[in-house]
């Protein structure tokens, strides 16, 4: 990969984000005239003359006529857009709007020195195509970014055999020209020589192993996060800078520090090529009880609808919904749903299930990946309990997102976001250790601690790796586990606490185990002395594809474990394993359950004697696990069932319908998450 030379570290709040653009004049030239945007410009006049510029581009665009071109100065600017109509104006071909020009140079040349313009407003969406026209899009809320330091380097100068590639592009040509890039890894490997470099910009793009093996075999270098603004001359290196990442899928989680090394990030879930904002009906639907195996015309099982709670119903109006938590607050026994958004995370009062009550929603940036756990503890000061929610969000999209820390304790009437730990950008779960999963709060003798999962904190050998912070102080988490050294990327994970003969394997008592599912095997961690975990063994098994999530039963023997792609990528039904823990270091695979259909089956959780799944386009499956080695010749069909999803009566293997579910309330309120109809509360009958 090409080196870096560090040139700036500067908060975003004063920021002249750093980036090349080629000194090419670009004149208006069809006699028309050109409007001028700058920092500490005034906006007053037409906006022609480049010695006094107006401030912003709303103005200029508001002065602007057919055939006009708006220049605008590096510098940041905001543009407002709440409708889609607005974002468009800025690409549109009737008024022409660039950025990067110089307003020493009269605006007559693209800035030759370090610095592009930053824009923040316009939707995610458009970020492709607003680098094409020289703007480099940043979150909503750039003071997020002020958190942390961005550490911005000019690359070196591009040879001429330079490849460049950037979503928006064409696969035509050879790829070396950087003002007309190619669109895909593939076909810019296809046309390079030996040794040549690879620019791609940010964005997602597919890498499929054959051609990362061509490009290693040829010495072709692929080298990522690259700024398209600044015509790949420039390149972000900083955590919180993930609106630079560029997002491959394809290679083997093998690849994945090699890749890192490169500026890729390897992100293995696929759901952000399927997802799609769905429609949103407001209205609250009530109970539906389920008979002769339909319920108010979901498909079903042993379980009732007592409420649904559309998108639709929230007030963020969000375009999907993501996974789901619950707790009920000690103080009064009132019960919650924590449902992560695409825009933001809400929290409802589900006391009363037949009518639940959105209490508030804390705005997040966009992405269809959350995860939220929460940990209950007694204020002896305030005699009484205090609950806080950890959430997580992945997904280039989220950029600046961190660890948001939701303070529940002024429940039923508000929630308010309490802090925001800015040690990761992004990440793609979090789970608390050692608490009762009704309430969040400790288990007896139990110290509870938040582990990190699928983050990009660490560096690039152990990127995505679990990590652990000690909550003592709830609002400001300490790190007490870095990322292992021997650890890999884990998209999920567990932990049980064992006091059997097992424990002797343990740094000692009590002995804490964390199941660590790294996508392409489980890990069996002893992490009981936190600061220094050991790996006691590694399993995995001949037809894996995506090894995503699991839950461990009640007695603590054997894990149930979900494989996410394996229904997509091998044409299998519904495919659960049941792994056996009863040696630590000598796991196996003892049974496997195969559903009716092949609808994927992403998350499930112990409950008794109960396995509960969220089954994507199958809703929720309830399994008999009372004899986990038998689990197949139990279930010849679902123990229970209710198909959240019924837009399409296939079940099939794609990324609809039921996401998540929390089946801990004391009640025996089932909570789903469904990515497309929101929050289901149901019940067994």
């Amino acid at each position: 990969m090409t080196a870096l030379k560090p040139i700036l570290s500067t908060a975003l709040a004063t920021v002249l984000v750093a980036a090349l653009h080629p000194s090419v004049a670009l004149s208006h030239g069809d006699g028309y005239p050109s409007l001028f945007v700058a920092q500490g410009g005034v906006d007053e006049g037409k906006c022609i003359n480049p010695e006094k510029p107006c401030g912003t581009i709303s103005y200029a665009l508001s002065k602007a006529e057919k055939g006009d071109e708006i220049r605008v100065a590096h510098g940041m600017f905001r543009f407002p857009t709440e409708r889609r109509e607005e974002a468009l104006k800025l690409l549109g071909s009737v008024i022409r709007i660039r950025g990067g020009f110089d307003p020493e140079q009269k605006f007559e040349n693209r800035t030759n020195d370090h610095r592009v313009t930053v824009l923040v407003g316009p939707d995610t969406a458009y970020r492709s195509r607003l680098a094409e026209n020289g703007f480099l899009l940043v979150p909503d809320d750039p003071s997020e970014l002020a958190q942390g330091e961005i550490i911005l380097a000019q690359a070196e100068q591009a040879g001429e055999q330079t490849g460049y590639v950037s979503e928006g592009g064409a696969d035509t040509g050879d790829c070396t020209n950087p003002d007309d890039p190619c669109q895909t890894i593939a076909y810019a490997v296809s046309q390079a020589a030996e040794g040549q470099e690879i620019r791609v910009s940010e964005g997602y793009f597919d890498l499929d192993s054959e051609t990362l093996a061509q490009a290693n075999e040829r010495q072709v270098q692929i080298a990522g996060g690259f700024a398209r603004a600044s015509n790949f001359a420039a390149t972000a290196r900083a955590p919180n800078v993930a609106a630079l990442a560029t997002v491959v899928t394809g290679p083997s989680v093998s690849d994945r520090a090699a890749l890192a090394g490169s500026g890729i990030r390897l992100q293995q879930d696929r759901k952000h090529r399927t997802i799609a904002p769905a429609a949103r009906d407001a209205a609250l639907k009530g109970p539906a009880p389920c008979e002769s195996g339909m319920a108010d015309g979901h498909p079903c099982k042993g379980i009732d609808r007592i409420a649904q709670m559309p998108l639709g119903a929230f007030s963020s109006s969000p375009g999907e919904a993501n996974d789901i938590w619950g707790f009920v607050d000690l103080n009064d026994n009132r019960e919650y749903a924590i449902i992560g958004l695409q825009n933001g995370t809400a929290v409802v009062d589900v006391t009363d299930p037949e009518q639940p009550k959105e209490i508030g929603t804390i705005p997040g940036l966009p992405t269809i990946w959350r995860d939220i756990k929460v940990y209950q503890f007694f204020d002896d000061a305030e005699n009484r309990w205090k609950a806080y929610a950890y959430v997580t969000a992945d997904d280039r999209a989220a950029q600046t997102h961190g660890i948001v820390i939701i303070d529940l304790t002024e429940l039923p009437d508000r929630i308010t976001q309490a802090a925001t730990l800015d040690l990761v950008d992004v990440a793609h779960n979090v789970y608390i250790s050692n608490v009762d999963y009704s309430t969040g709060a400790a288990l007896p003798g139990l110290t509870p601690f938040v582990y990190i999962l699928g983050s990009d904190f660490g560096d690039p050998s152990t990127i995505g790796a679990f990590f652990v912070l000690d909550v003592s102080d709830p609002v400001n988490p300490v790190l007490v586990q870095s990322p292992p050294s021997d650890a890999t990327y884990s998209h999920d994970a567990t932990t049980m606490s064992i006091d059997d003969d097992r424990a002797n394997v343990c740094s000692g008592q009590p002995c804490e185990i964390l199941i660590d599912y790294s996508e392409d095997a489980v890990d069996i961690w002893d992490v009981t002395n936190k600061g220094n975990a050991r790996l006691l063994s590694t399993i995995t098994y001949p037809d894996k594809v995506y090894i995503h999530s699991g839950w461990w039963t009640e007695d603590k023997n054997f894990v149930l474990i979900q494989d996410e792609l394996d229904e997509q990528d091998l044409q299998l039904n519904t495919t659960v394993r049941v792994l056996d823990l009863r040696d630590l270091e000598n796991p196996s695979i003892t049974a496997t359950w195969t559903g009716p259909t092949g609808a994927i089956d992403h998350n499930g959780f112990t409950l008794g004697n109960e396995y509960y799944i969220s089954n994507y386009r199958r809703g929720l499956t309830v399994l008999d696990i009372s004899d986990p080695q038998n689990i197949e010749a139990l279930n010849p069909e679902e123990a229970a069932l209710f198909d959240t999803y019924i837009e399409d009566p296939v079940d099939d293997a794609v990324f609809n319908g039921a996401w998540g579910t929390y089946p801990y309330l004391p009640s025996g309120t089932i909570l789903v998450s469904d990515i497309e109809g929101g929050l289901f509360l149901l019940r067994r009958n």
